[in-house]
């Protein structure tokens, strides 16, 4: 005779058991996303750090490789703005009617700040950063994306 008692027990045991052989759910198109945007800006920040040590280390002048650090940083500044529109372009872009609203279409010329604020900073500290070690290292996020690229290529 099975009393209630058993039922619910053998219940439980046969959702342990179940719970133990389960496979784990694929990962959500948001988590991929997510996981790649980090693997984007850790390449990134892994290219501008040693290439910036490396220039520090081969140049007399330690303006250059200040002025990579600061391109390279900017550049990163640049990919997480970058990333996080992105990011936000499915679920604000389309209203709840099906219509596309494009009212936040400004978000490029706030990602083009970063971009201006390089020539800023060359102008308003004259001879301490050298424009051409900046502007290479703003778009070493390009190299980190070819990288990346190549990465989910052989995946």
């Amino acid at each position: 005779m099975t009393t209630r008692f058993s039922k619910n027990n053998e219940f439980w045991e046969s959702q342990r058991s179940l719970l133990g052989t389960s496979s784990s759910l694929p990962p959500t198109p948001a988590q991929l996303y997510k996981k790649r945007t980090s693997s984007l800006l850790t390449t990134t920040l892994t290219l501008i750090l040693p290439t910036s040590s490396l220039l520090y280390l081969l140049l007399p002048s330690p303006s250059a490789s200040l002025s990579f650090l600061l391109g390279g940083l900017l550049g990163l500044l640049y990919l997480r703005g970058l990333t996080s529109y992105v990011s936000n372009i499915g679920s604000s872009a389309i209203t709840p009617s099906g219509d596309l609203d494009l009212s936040d279409a400004g978000g490029g010329s706030a990602r083009f700040a970063f971009l201006a604020m390089m020539f800023i900073v060359d102008r308003a500290v004259p001879g301490k950063f050298t424009l051409l070690a900046i502007i290479p290292a703003f778009f070493m996020y390009q190299v980190a994306s070819v990288i990346e690229g190549q990465r989910e290529w052989e995946e």
